[in-house]
């Protein structure tokens, strides 16, 4: 017959090194030690060994042991947090790990039972990791950069290698084509507001006594005469029948088709088809990076000195080419240098598959 012993480490908060403790057992007591090998319902728990909850006796060293055990603000024993401890059997070594006080019974107001549960050394994901969040990954301050327009279109276009510690990490960084507000179209039409003939003259002014611009035009929209294929903003709504523009393109006599702007189309066309060519594509202030999910893997293994197995899903094509998209905050991010906010990439290419965009053009 095997002899179990366990060993617990008093708790006591004087800053000495404390000695573990031999506990008393009960003689006839019988304990259960299950190996649990992945327990995938639960994915903090993996990997842990533990013990069914067994009962020790209120002896006078146990008693000491677990002295003021029903108040965590008096220096004792804790029965919120996990202890240190060690089982062997016939005096060998078998397991370390550490044991939770889960209740215990008082006959005439004295501890008569106290039951405890041990727990492998490995024993959850959650011990180890504690309230830690993302932010507190240190290994994960190698791939800070500044925000800036250049650094956005190359993320954009090609993604962004970082170097660490002299190994090179291919497209570390992204900038996924997602906005935190804009919903992206790909149209080569425009779309028309609506289109008419200017029936009155006046500085800065589009006049047409037969439109009502009214709930139909707003500021932004672009008027493009189509008599001499002049372009203006529309700055404000003046009444049903006037419009203020931000040049003086309209005169009494001459055609115009008013269209929407900043309408999410990237598509580009050349400027004598489209009057809206510099008022389309992708505002920088608009993108967010992304992150390797395989980095947020390495750090975790950096910092909690932990190994994840190799071959399996975290290392498969799948899991490579997955990003953690940073938009925990919803405003505008913050650039590495004072920018323009209305500057917007042109598309040179207007093939589908194309990713091609150069300079900036302010409005």
């Amino acid at each position: 017959m095997q002899e179990l012993i366990l060993f617990i480490k008093p708790q006591f908060r004087d800053n000495v090194s404390q000695d573990y403790v031999k506990v008393d057992m009960f003689s006839d007591e019988n304990v259960t030690l299950t190996q649990v090998i992945q327990d995938v319902r639960d994915i903090d728990k993996v990997f842990t060994d533990y013990s069914q909850t067994f009962s020790l006796p209120a002896s006078k060293i146990n008693n000491k042991l677990f002295q003021h055990w029903y108040n965590p603000d008096i220096d004792g024993f804790d029965s919120n947090i996990q202890s240190e401890a060690i089982i062997e059997l016939n005096y060998q070594h078998f397991k370390s790990g550490k044991v939770q006080l889960q209740e215990v019974k008082m006959k005439n107001n004295k501890p008569s039972v106290y039951k405890i549960t041990f727990f492998g050394k490995t024993v959850s994901l959650n011990n180890i990791f504690g309230e830690d969040q993302l932010d507190d990954l240190v290994w994960l301050n190698n791939f800070k950069f500044l925000n800036t327009v250049p650094q956005i279109r190359a993320g954009l276009d090609s993604g962004l290698d970082i170097t660490v510690d002299s190994v090179l990490y291919p497209d570390a960084i992204i900038y996924p084509l997602i906005s935190r507000k804009q919903r992206y179209i790909y149209d080569s039409s425009n779309i028309t507001v609506m289109s008419g003939t200017a029936t009155s003259s006046a500085s800065n002014k589009l006049i047409d006594t037969s439109e009502n611009f009214t709930n139909k035009v707003l500021v932004n929209d672009v008027v493009k005469n189509t008599t001499d294929n002049t372009i203006a903003t529309v700055n404000a709504i003046d009444d049903n029948n006037t419009l203020t523009l931000s040049s003086d393109i309209m005169s009494n006599g001459e055609n115009y088709t008013i269209v929407r702007a900043d309408n999410g189309n990237v598509f580009m066309a050349g400027s004598a088809d489209d009057p809206t060519y510099n008022r389309r594509g992708v505002f920088p202030e608009d993108l967010k990076p992304a992150i390797k999910a395989s980095l947020i893997i390495k750090a975790i293994e950096e910092q909690y000195n932990v190994s994840f197995k190799t071959g399996e899903f975290f290392d498969s094509a799948a899991f490579s080419n997955l990003y953690l998209w940073l938009n925990r905050k919803i405003d505008v991010p913050t650039f590495g240098y004072d920018v323009v906010v209305s500057a917007s990439f042109n598309c040179v290419d207007t093939t589908p598959t194309s990713r091609s965009f150069i300079g900036e053009n302010t409005t």
